[in-house]
């Protein structure tokens, strides 16, 4: 089983908010896992632009695979209804790699400088 949380790079915001919006793209998919008794690999990738999150988000859809894409309320950083992210996943490991594995990790606080 894996999960991805896809960010938007192009979006200006700030860590903790980077954070919090995988978080609700997460919280969206409400897939019950049980992750006392299973495993699970998540990983948190980019993308460069909403045209991409768009398009993943449509993949997914296609393939049936549980998505959940984070439209933000704009209380804070970003105008409101700008989408921020998106979860793809629980689901096989190989449906997931067929539509992220070209992705590029986030691999810590460089990334964004």
């Amino acid at each position: 089983m894996k999960q991805v949380i896809v960010i938007r790079k192009d979006l200006d915001l700030s860590l903790g908010k980077y954070i919090a919006q995988a978080v609700h793209a997460a919280q969206r998919v409400g897939y019950p896992f049980d992750y006392e008794n299973e495993r699970m690999v998540c990983i948190v990738v980019y993308v460069k632009s909403e045209d991409k999150l768009l398009k993943l988000h449509e993949q997914c859809i296609v393939h049936e695979i549980p998505c959940g894409l984070q439209v933000d309320a704009g209380k804070s950083e970003v105008v409101a209804r700008t989408l921020t992210s998106l979860c793809i996943g629980p689901a096989a490991s190989e449906d997931v790699d067929a539509i992220t594995g070209k992705l590029q990790l986030v691999r810590g606080i460089v990334d964004w400088g």
